[in-house]
């Protein structure tokens, strides 16, 4: 299984480019030119947050733009919590939040600075950050084996939420198994299912099993910076006769 400190790079360096220098303004009372629109987590480790413009202030001048959070509410550019989104399209814009601690509720909030150093915020969104097991569950799951046979077994598994926000750069998914492994590996017996088209279930029948034989198998993804993580859960089951 993917050790901790991997879990926290899964498919970061994909989005790196969405990163801006943090900045710091003085706070001044503002009408609202902005929407917090959404927040997701996106990794361990860090969240992807997209805000809308309410009152457009170009003619205005904007001098930064994008998302600060806290575990408080009503989180401030003035915190060292606040993210410069680097989009091109200020409508919508998206910014890398983070790094974010597991099982821990923040606030997140969009904010426009114009060149007059005025800012304006947006509502407070609430992003509850999973912990390392339900990280672990959205990213891959060992659902089910089925029609055992002498040396044949139908494996179910699940790619989950984070993968389908980042689906363009897994490359494999499938299965390990063993006779001896209680926690499979691709080092042991595999079975690559290519790049999945989509999140969700996938099935495979696995052959060439060895018969009245007991196994472990689990399900696995990887992407394409090699970077693999493992299902929690490990199933046994044993070839006919």
């Amino acid at each position: 299984m993917l050790s901790i400190s991997c879990f926290k790079q899964w498919w970061l360096w994909s989005i790196l480019l969405l990163l801006g220098a943090c900045q710091w303004f003085e706070l001044k009372d503002r009408q609202l030119l902005v929407n917090t629109s959404t927040v997701a987590q996106l990794s361990f480790e860090f969240s992807v947050a997209t805000g809308t413009l309410v009152d457009n202030p170009m003619t205005k001048g904007i001098a930064s733009y994008g998302h600060c959070w806290d575990t408080l509410p009503n989180p401030n550019v003035r915190d060292n919590n606040a993210q410069i989104s680097v989009t091109d399209s200020l409508d919508p814009f998206v910014t890398l939040i983070g790094p974010l601690d597991p099982a821990t509720q923040y606030y997140v909030r969009a904010f426009v600075r114009l060149t007059d150093g005025t800012i304006s915020y947006g509502e407070d969104l609430v992003l509850q950050t999973l912990t390392t097991e339900e990280y672990i569950n959205a990213l891959i799951r060992m659902e089910s084996t089925s029609n055992v046979t002498a040396t044949t077994v139908d494996a179910t598994g699940t790619l989950g939420i984070i993968v389908s926000r980042v689906l363009s750069n897994i490359t494999e998914h499938g299965f390990c198994w063993s006779t001896t492994n209680p926690n499979p590996t691709l080092a042991d017996d595999s079975k690559n299912l290519g790049a999945p088209s989509s999140a969700g279930r996938f099935t495979t029948t696995i052959d060439g099993l060895t018969p009245n034989t007991p196994y472990f198998i689990r399900a696995y993804v990887k992407n394409n910076r090699g970077d693999i993580g493992y299902s929690l859960s490990v199933l046994n089951f044993t070839t006919s006769p």
